[in-house]
């Protein structure tokens, strides 16, 4: 059923316009392609940018014994098989053959300049695909890469280091910034280890702990003491934060 849902709505809303198709047709196309396992750009690729990209998709009717693709050509596009069979080749030898569910060329989305075709695949009977032209991807992806590359020269521009610095100089440096998200308790440098980043926090708190080795009597005690708060706090957030079981007495 999902299979055929996803077909009709390609089958009519494909052969639109990109600037007519409405977000909520979009959605609905989105979370079938998921459903079916159709993915553009891979799986990490997030679901707005994914809707931009079906904005373009257009549908693709080939008849018998048409070549979609050639072995050594350039890859400008991606498509899914939605009806029908493809054969597969590779140095004229046939290796495969492809149906509904297939992403063909998804590889070659992801290289710029656009990589050269691994395979020749040739229609064994009447088939409908839905294709996505490297042009639109590529525009999408360096407009959204634009955007981030905004809110993270914003982000740096808040700390004193980078506060003086030229524009420029952020936008370069915005470039190789990479957002990664820690959970509760999870170390992000360790005291004694080599490190290699600089790490700024963007969103929370981060605790500092520094382990000295105690040189005196009174030193041990403080050591021993504030280890013993620590711990006592510790186990408190763990309390408030473990579900409340009630038991029955019988």
């Amino acid at each position: 059923l999902l299979r055929q849902e996803f077909v009709r709505l390609c089958e009519e809303m494909l052969d639109t316009a990109p600037l007519s198709r409405t977000t909520e047709k979009l959605r609905q196309i989105c979370a079938l392609a998921k459903a079916n396992s159709f993915t553009i750009g891979g799986t990490d690729v997030p679901d707005y940018i994914a809707l931009e990209c079906w904005r373009y998709v257009t549908l693709q009717r080939v008849p018998p014994s048409f070549t979609l693709m050639r072995q050594g050509e350039d890859a400008s596009f991606m498509c899914f098989v939605l009806e029908g069979l493809f054969d597969v080749f590779i140095n004229d030898i046939k290796v495969n053959t492809c149906g509904f569910g297939t992403a063909v060329g998804e590889l070659a989305l992801m290289k710029d300049p656009v990589g050269k075709r691994s395979a020749t695949l040739i229609a064994r009977g009447p088939c409908v695909v839905a294709r996505l032209d490297w042009v639109h991807y590529n525009r999408i992806l360096k407009a959204e890469h634009e955007v981030q590359n905004v809110n993270r020269n914003r982000l740096l521009a808040q700390f004193p280091l980078f506060r003086d610095w030229p524009t420029t100089s952020l936008l370069r440096v915005a470039r190789f910034l990479e957002y990664k998200e820690y959970k509760r308790g999870d170390a992000v440098l360790l005291q004694g280890l080599k490190n290699t980043k600089v790490f700024i926090v963007a969103t929370g708190l981060v605790g500092i702990v520094i382990h000295i080795k105690p040189k005196t009597e009174v030193e041990q005690k403080v050591a021993d003491n504030w280890l013993k708060i620590t711990r006592a706090n510790r186990s408190k957030d763990q309390t408030r934060s473990a579900p409340v079981q009630k038991m029955a007495r019988r």
